[in-house]
């Protein structure tokens, strides 16, 4: 059950869709607590889902396209991190195109 929601690769189709899912879950956190606590610990709190988005899923994207995870370091750059990101959704992997679904 775990490898399946958490798993070592993912596919570009399957990284959008966490990656949708978790904009959700930071919208839905950051629009309920502004209310409710400083603006400090929303700060820390976001910064927490991302650490575990980058973590989660960041990390096995990376390895789906053939890279060493250690380029998860690049999501720390300014700039430069937004940009990875943006390749993250459109670079192949590097399996056969039979192997993959999108």
């Amino acid at each position: 059950m775990i490898s399946q929601l958490f798993p070592r690769e993912l596919n570009r189709l399957q990284y959008l869709l966490r990656i949708v899912i978790y904009l959700i879950i930071v919208f839905s956190l950051y629009f309920t607590a502004r209310n409710a606590i400083d603006i400090e610990k929303i700060g820390f709190l976001l910064l927490g889902v991302q650490i575990l988005k980058i973590l989660l899923f960041d990390i096995a994207r990376i390895r789906h396209i053939g890279r060493s995870p250690w380029f998860v370091i690049l999501f720390f750059i300014p700039y430069l991190g937004g940009f990875f990101q943006m390749l993250l959704f459109i670079l192949p992997s590097d399996r056969p195109p039979e192997d993959t679904i999108f």
